[in-house]
């Protein structure tokens, strides 16, 4: 065969090709060397750049665009053998400054600097975990893509008849399917299950009630027990759930968690939803996040490191508007790690640790930034007129703590370039044993932050958008004439319970009705604004209301339901729910409006729990009369009570 079509078409012909599209086409038992090219690519983008004319903030750079890039391809069908972690020893060494003639000290170890920045870390990609996370995107495609191609082979061969949550390795697997099915625990920790049917969520083993990561269900499973999964909890002629069998069978909390999960009328298949994304759909990035809390979680000095990890400061330190190389610097001081020589001396390197300029103290961090006399004049000398002496006994990298959540980000701009100045004096005179004074100092950092700024405001103007849409709907609008606005509102109550409120009003402003409801609920705002939303359209169901614009407050309901992207959540499943039935009622439509405009709905809301249930068509609620009457006022500026 080969031999025929190589006489009609002039091509070679080979035994077997190593790689394909750039992937290995044969992995033998030798990952290593399989995959070792990718380190090797690696090494000679690292090799071929200048570290020494590079910044920490230059090289932080290149790290995460380029190096820490390339594998990407490779990782997203293949697990790398741990033994190729050598390419985060590589870039590791890059980073600090090290080649192949000289070596430098890695101050902060790669675990922390692999820390996302407002943690404490420098944000670098854990290459294990992102390899895991990307691994995992194939995993999400074969759950929620059951017909693509490569879900029906994987599904063939390994999988013919369980779910992938379910799914065995198999025997004489390919390396793709080993390397997906390795990495299958992210989904099924991070996963959760929205009720549909129930023919695919095992009661007792799969997270369907509780949606907080890596819980299953409290109960314990009764011993014979005919249930097995969700479907035997819902009844088939109402499609809502049974109520005397749950209670009979869960502890009441979570019985109670049961019954309010909401059910489609025409009960569609159950879906699989991501916690770590708004919108229920698996993310790399989510993936990867993910597995660096739980790590973080399940750490032994978790609770000991947590408080310095989420403090605020790091968020602010990289909200800074002044040079990435002062900020890096300022996070080298909160760390301890500047190459002062008290912190060479506890490194072993010798030399002498006394201060090139005092010729007397040591020279410490907080020496060389604050007490020595040519920092103090520098500061005194800077626009903020700090006084060093009222810094102490604070360390420089308490007082810069304290600065980073109390001062104004101009001042902190101010404080990270003479912070930086100070360090470019200081290395002039070890290095070249030059003096600078320090009004010198002070006017270059303050020229280096005016020229910064200048970049980066041609920057922002160059890239800001001609026009931007401004709303004005801040206060409630009439309908066009012969059209009904209903506008609704939810309220959380103290006691865990929801309460709404809706009004209907003409083109004149008048109000024809109103309505609450009461239901029990939890702390999800989404849920319980989706949940006002199908309220409203039963009222105009029941009511037969037509050509009428359901007005409500929340923008992000009202953008899912007319672009009919419906998020993967169970307020998600309510909002398609009212989707169907908005459909099928005579024009409809769904807008929104500023809570300012709402204030009635809201009003009635709140009061939703002194009159649960209660429809009117007169004699409203005292509480929203005045609202209505404000309305009014806006079609007819001379109503009067």
């Amino acid at each position: 065969m080969r031999q025929a079509i190589h006489q009609i078409l002039p091509m070679a012909i080979v035994d077997n090709y190593s790689k394909y599209l750039g992937q290995p086409t044969v992995i033998g038992k030798s990952k290593t060397q399989v995959f070792n090219f990718i380190q090797d690519k690696i090494w000679k983008k690292l090799k071929g750049w200048k570290e020494k004319q590079l910044s920490f903030a230059g090289r932080g750079t290149l790290i995460k665009v380029v190096a820490q890039a390339i594998p990407t391809y490779l990782m997203s069908n293949f697990l790398i053998p741990k033994g190729l972690c050598n390419m985060e020893s590589m870039i590791c060494r890059f980073w600090w400054g090290s080649n192949v003639d000289k070596r430098k000290i890695h101050w902060v170890s790669w675990k922390k600097t692999c820390k996302q920045k407002k943690g404490g870390g420098m944000g670098f990609r854990d290459l294990r975990a992102f390899n895991e996370a990307l691994l995992a995107k194939q995993g999400w495609r074969i759950l929620t893509e059951p017909n693509s191609l490569m879900s029906r082979t994987l599904k063939v061969k390994y999988i013919p008849h369980h779910s992938f949550f379910q799914a065995k390795k198999g025997t004489r697997p390919s390396y793709s399917w080993q390397s997906i099915h390795q990495t299958k625990w992210i989904l099924k920790k991070g996963c959760f299950w929205i009720v549909g049917n129930g023919q695919h969520i095992n009661i007792w083993e799969d997270r369907w009630i509780n949606p907080q990561v890596g819980n299953t269900i409290w109960t314990t499973k009764p011993t014979n027990t005919p249930l097995q999964y969700v479907r035997d909890l819902i009844d088939p002629a109402s499609h809502n759930w049974n109520p005397q069998i749950i209670k009979q069978n869960f502890i009441p909390i979570e019985a109670n968690q049961i019954l309010q999960i909401p059910l489609s009328y025409n009960l569609e298949e159950d879906v699989v939803c991501w916690q770590g994304t708004t919108d229920g759909s698996y993310t790399v990035k989510s993936g990867y996040n993910a597995q660096i809390e739980w790590e973080s979680n399940n750490s032994a000095q978790a609770h000991t490191s947590n408080q310095l990890e989420d403090s605020p400061i790091w968020k602010n330190l990289w909200n800074i508007e002044s040079p990435p190389k002062q900020l890096h610097l300022l996070w080298r001081i909160l760390h301890n790690v500047v190459p002062v020589k008290s912190n060479l001396l506890k490194k072993g390197i010798v030399c002498d640790s006394i201060c090139p300029r005092s010729n007397k103290s040591p020279e410490t961090i907080d020496h060389t930034f604050i007490s020595c006399d040519w920092a103090r004049m520098v500061w005194f000398c800077s626009p903020i007129t700090i006084m060093t002496t009222q810094i102490q006994p604070l360390t420089f990298s308490d007082w810069l703590r304290y600065m980073l959540t109390n001062s104004t980000k101009e001042c902190m701009q101010i404080i990270s370039t003479i912070t930086y100045s100070i360090w470019l004096g200081r290395n002039n005179k070890v290095f070249h044993n030059k003096d600078t004074p320090a009004s010198e100092a002070v006017e270059r950092a303050m020229k280096t932050l005016s020229e910064y700024h200048h970049l980066v405001a041609d920057r922002i103007s160059s890239s800001k958008p001609p026009n931007s849409i401004v709303r004005n709907n801040i206060s409630w609008s009439p309908p066009p004439s012969n059209f009904l606005k209903l506008n609704v509102d939810a309220h959380l109550t103290s006691d865990g319970r929801w309460g709404f409120g809706m009004l209907v009003r003409r083109d004149d402003g008048r109000c024809v009705g109103a309505a609450t409801r009461v239901c029990n609920g939890d702390h999800d705002a989404d849920m319980a604004e989706a949940t006002g939303l199908f309220e409203a359209l039963k009222l105009v169901e029941k009511n037969h209301y037509s050509n009428t614009i359901i007005e409500l407050d929340a923008e992000k309901i009202m953008l899912v339901v007319n672009k009919h992207q419906f998020p993967i959540s169970n307020w998600g499943q309510v909002v398609r729910m009212c989707d169907r039935v908005r459909v099928s009622l005579n024009h409809i439509s769904v807008s929104w409006v500023n809570r300012k405009g709402n204030q009635a709905a809201h009003e009635l809301a709140r009061w939703a729990i002194q009159e649960p249930n209660k429809d009117w068509s007169t004699n409203f609620a005292t509480c929203i009369t005045p609202h209505i009457h404000k309305d009014m006022r806006i079609v007819n500026p001379l109503f009067s009570n």
